[in-house]
């Protein structure tokens, strides 16, 4: 018999992004998981509407959005998917 860590695994179809946790701590990362290997651009807005960070992630490596610095409330991250669309996520820091 061969045991192993117990490891997570996550199925996101082609074309789609996961946002984890989309409520979080202060200081926690949120993970930004795409269903492709391919960048994803990301915008995060605060409830005014102004851009506060944006950035374009390496698929490949399971990317974080660092929530250090940031006050409790609620913000919109605007994501850009491989094939052009534009999505929408609300992301709730506690």
């Amino acid at each position: 018999n061969y045991y192993s860590q117990v490891e997570t695994a996550y199925f996101v179809p082609a074309n789609e992004v996961l946002v984890l946790p989309n409520y979080v701590n202060r200081g926690e990362p949120v993970k930004l998981i795409g269903g492709q290997n391919q960048p994803i651009h990301w915008q995060l807005y605060d409830p005014a509407g102004r851009l506060l960070r944006q950035a374009v992630t390496d698929n490949a490596s399971l990317p974080e959005l660092n929530t250090s610095g940031l006050k409790a409330g609620s913000y919109v991250l605007r994501l850009q998917l491989p094939d052009g669309r534009r999505v929408s996520r609300r992301l709730i820091i506690l």
